[in-house]
């Protein structure tokens, strides 16, 4: 099951459904939704409300943000018996807490040197386990890793400084999409190689691997500059499109022949994800809120939904 965090709330999508079914929080705009086994979810959003459910959305309890916050930005889920919400905000930087449990507690925050102390957060990734590695890419300022669940931070040098999309493939090797291409690192963020970039592609905006086979990516890129802010493209902004590579990013083809349209003139991607379930099957998302989706590993595409207000994430439920 993938669900979908959108400007009306949070839709639910499986094999074999038509389309996207609407789950929970009506109304909303949901900037992040984050997932463990149990039935366990966390939604953050954009007015800075922040939900949790253990009965998969059923009954949600809404928990006080933290103070002067500014509305969330990313989230991410650590742990599994006990897990821990890290919610970064706009205007406050990052914080913690259990879920079930009493208030925040602040982070360390990532020192950006241009924004001062309260650094913009826009994307966030951790490894499974006890002692998870924790990934924040910040607007303007490239990546950043903690070791220790993001009490200290350290930059990863020799990325560029606009990174748009993280993708664990496991423990060790992870993916990244933004300025000049997609890079990686095979030994936890220690070193990084650029592995390559569609032709005339400025930017990427989204990333996924197939399970399944991490050679086979997809991603969302533009020719022209993106903004450090996720949501809809600007009207007069140049055309994005979906592009697959089977190497590992070192090639990639323009998928524009296997019914996904060639260009999303006044749209960007936002989030492409496999659903973990059914390995073969995948969704991408439109800032316009736009869904498409692939059963068989992208040789083939067609539009799942066009009535949904506003795509913000998609997540990947097991």
């Amino acid at each position: 099951m993938i669900l979908i965090g959108t400007d009306g709330g949070i839709y639910r999508w499986f094999e074999g459904t038509p389309w996207p079914i609407f789950h929970a929080l009506q109304g909303m705009r949901i900037v992040a939704v984050a997932s463990r086994p149990g039935g366990v979810l966390v939604a953050a959003a954009e007015s800075g409300a922040f939900l949790e459910s253990r009965d998969n959305g059923l009954n949600w309890t809404d928990v006080p943000p933290p103070a002067w916050h500014g509305g969330a930005s990313a989230m991410l889920l650590l742990g599994v018996a006990k897990p821990i919400a890290v919610l970064a905000t706009k205007s406050a930087g990052l914080f913690r807490r259990y879920l079930g449990g009493e208030g925040w507690t602040p982070l360390a925050n990532p020192t950006a040197t241009k924004q001062g102390s309260s650094p913009l957060v826009h994307a966030l990734a951790a490894t499974p386990g006890l002692s998870p590695i924790v990934y924040a890419a910040v607007a303007g300022e490239g990546l950043w890793k903690s070791v220790d669940a993001g009490q200290a931070w350290s930059r990863c040098e020799g990325l560029p400084t606009r990174i748009n999309a993280i993708r664990l493939v496991d423990e060790n090797n992870v993916l990244l999409a933004g300025d000049d291409g997609v890079w990686k690192s095979e030994d936890q963020g220690k070193a990084w190689t650029r592995v390559g970039a569609p032709e005339k592609i400025a930017y990427l905006t989204a990333i996924e691997f197939q399970p399944d086979d991490p050679k086979h990516l997809f991603a969302g890129g533009s020719g022209t500059a993106a903004s450090d802010e996720k949501g809809p493209a600007p009207f007069q902004a140049a055309a994005h499109g979906l592009f697959e590579s089977k190497d590992a990013g070192k090639t990639w083809t323009h998928v524009f022949n296997k019914g996904f349209p060639e260009e999303l003139e006044h749209d960007s991607i936002v989030d492409i994800r496999f659903n973990p379930s059914e390995t073969d099957s995948a969704l991408v998302a439109l800032a316009s809120g736009e869904i498409w989706r692939t059963n068989n590993s992208g040789d083939w595409w067609e539009p799942l939904a066009r009535q949904i207000r506003g795509a913000r994430s998609l997540c990947a439920v097991g």
